[in-house]
């Protein structure tokens, strides 16, 4: 008898498990639902630094923040890098290329078209030229300090991608940056 009851508790905390997992699952894909389609069936953009608006979309209700898709803000091409890595006996080096992306500053930016685009986005390069130094500096500093099994592996690449996302927060105050991308990446 105890033994039936022992297996019958089994059985109810792995159904428990189980409804749990599934109630939860349920529960983030409504979130993210609703995060991303709000109550206007369109996203609304938002800042990923800490999930505070930057933008909403017109409607008569307040509508849920959702993270723009990849390649929807403001790009900025920081350049190539080359740089020894943190290896022993340093013979091994990095060479990548990167470019942020940026928020834009408000929701005019999606709906602008062609040369008024092109024009927000020489300005944005302008006031970005000013912080180059600061960019520069944060890329090289942060790259260098890396050894080869720290960024080989996809894993390791996605792991450079979030501090580089990190470091260049913290240095550019009220830059809100949402993606870095490596269009070149070498290691020899």
């Amino acid at each position: 008898m105890r033994r039936i009851l022992k297996r019958l508790a089994r059985i109810l905390l792995v159904l428990i498990a189980v409804l749990g997992g599934v109630l939860a699952a349920f529960g983030v894909a409504s979130v993210v639902y609703l995060l991303r389609y709000g109550q206007t069936g369109g996203p609304i953009l938002i800042q990923l630094d800490m999930g505070t608006p930057v933008a909403t979309a017109p409607t008569s209700t307040p509508a849920a923040p959702v993270i723009p898709l990849p390649g929807e803000g403001v790009m900025y091409d920081a350049g190539t890098k080359i740089v020894n890595l943190a290896d022993p006996g340093g013979r091994r080096y990095l060479k990548v290329a990167i470019v942020l992306e940026f928020a834009p500053p408000d929701i005019t930016y999606y709906t602008m078209t062609g040369e008024q685009r092109m024009t927000a986005q020489s300005t944005f390069n302008q006031e970005m030229a000013a912080k180059k130094p600061l960019i520069d500096d944060t890329l090289t500093t942060l790259l260098s300090a890396k050894t080869y099994e720290q960024v080989y592996s996809l894993e390791g690449k996605n792991g450079l991608k979030q501090e580089i996302l990190r470091q260049l927060g913290e240095t550019l105050h009220g830059q809100p940056i949402i993606n870095v991308y490596f269009t070149e990446f070498v290691i020899q």
